[in-house]
């Protein structure tokens, strides 16, 4: 993307620069996001680490927001990723899943090297060509659930016909 394109994104390249000082980290580099609605609304996001639980990572805890909010996938315009390490770090491969399944792949995925300044824009589908093909996922995940809901059933006939 040009310079001139990413212009029109400052402000979520700054609360995506403002959301990274809230960041709750153990052992990994503070992220902080910012994601822009079609309607310009906008949600910020930060990684948060707990010894107990996996990490939420930024981009992930930032789209929940707008889910919650009741956006949908055609309602994402830009995303605002910051960080302080050097480097072009426009999401990790878990998270560019994430953005596939639920935002969409013209969405504007940005990067802010805070260290830098450097500041990189793509579209989700350039950066990331080949997603996990969510139908498969989906069809999957009904499978193995019939499958365990057919199970149950058996054990259920089982125990009441005393085997």
């Amino acid at each position: 993307m040009s310079s001139n394109e990413l212009n029109s994104y400052e402000d979520i390249v700054n609360l995506a620069a403002q959301a990274l000082n809230r960041a709750i980290i153990i052992k990994t580099s503070k992220v902080g996001c910012a994601i822009k609605m079609k309607d310009g609304t906008i949600f910020q996001g930060f990684n948060i680490e707990s010894r107990g639980y996996p990490i939420l990572h930024a981009e992930i805890v930032t789209i929940l927001s707008a889910i919650r909010a009741g956006y949908n996938k055609n309602d994402y315009e830009a995303i605002a990723i910051a960080y302080e390490f050097k480097g072009n770090y426009p999401a990790c491969a878990c998270c560019r899943q994430f953005l596939w399944e639920h935002t969409n792949p013209n969405l504007i995925v940005i990067s802010v090297c805070l260290e830098t300044k450097e500041v990189n824009g793509y579209t989700l589908e350039t950066l990331y060509p080949l997603p996990f093909p969510v139908e498969q996922a989906k069809t999957t995940l009904n499978k193995e659930l019939s499958l365990n809901v057919v199970d149950k059933e058996q054990v259920s006939k089982e125990d009441l016909n005393g085997k």
